[in-house]
């Protein structure tokens, strides 16, 4: 963890303080549980410390108590053999490979305004809704799930109008678009140099994967009245699935 010379010298003045009070017990004579009594005298230096924390102080606090090791990761190697070795390229390596580039939130030319703006209904924008789990976790905005399904129940016509102006505007808001990624190793590899080795694990706006949903939806019914889907497309389709294409691939067979 990298701290900036202020708060190293905070942590330096508290600690100073607590090894003054422990030399000050030693020249008065340590019992004979000296290593019990210095664990006590460092926890109540620590509670007092904690009960004259103001503002800015408090979250100082927290950071010295969920302390991160700092992890060196060997150099890494990208598909075309890329190597990045500092942690900044490294950093820029990972962001390539897990996010697309940013495209500066441009306005586009868009076609003229279609009907899909009155197919947004209360029952599409609820099912889009309710289709995620309320425990998941939030993105960078911190709406979660639960609380904007709680706000579903108090005032349902603020949100169905968020939704109609996104599809009605083509637009999907910068705030929706950050996210918070934390990469993983991938188990079971052997190299972990590799690029290929690890990858992200996504925090996306949850409003924004309401709206997601919702266009998905729009998308899905405007192909299926157009016709634009082969009968034998079973994958992201509802009331198809994996059985019912093994089931016509069995009668094929037997057809033979």
């Amino acid at each position: 963890m990298y701290l900036c010379i202020s708060e190293t010298v905070h942590r330096h003045t508290v600690y100073m303080e607590w090894l003054q009070a422990v030399l000050d017990r030693m020249m008065h004579g340590v019992p004979h549980n000296g290593n019990q009594w210095i664990c006590q005298s460092k926890s109540k230096m620590w509670s007092d410390y904690l009960q004259n924390l103001m503002g800015g102080e408090v979250w100082r606090a927290a950071r010295y108590a969920n302390p991160r090791a700092d992890m060196t990761v060997e150099a890494l190697t990208d598909r075309e053999a890329n190597q990045s070795n500092t942690s900044l390229e490294k950093e820029e390596m990972l962001r390539h490979k897990s996010f697309r580039p940013n495209d500066g939130d441009r306005y586009y030319e868009l076609p003229t305004m279609g009907s899909a703006l009155t197919r947004v209904t209360e029952q599409a924008v609820e099912r889009a809704l309710y289709s995620q789990s309320g425990t998941k976790a939030p993105g960078p905005d911190k709406p979660s799930f639960g609380a904007i399904q709680l706000l579903w129940k108090w005032d349902k016509e603020r949100i169905v109008t968020l939704m109609r102006a996104a599809i009605r505007t083509g637009r999907h808001p910068a705030v929706w678009k950050l996210a918070w990624g934390v990469m993983i190793c991938t188990p079971g590899t052997d190299d972990y140099t590799q690029l290929k080795a690890y990858r992200s694990i996504l925090r996306l706006s949850c409003m924004g994967r309401v709206v997601e949903n919702v266009a998905a939806e729009l998308l899905s019914e405007e192909a299926k009245r157009r016709g634009l889907l082969s009968d034998v497309q079973f994958g992201s389709r509802n009331g198809r699935s994996a059985i019912d294409a093994a089931t016509i691939m069995v009668d094929r067979a037997h057809a033979a």
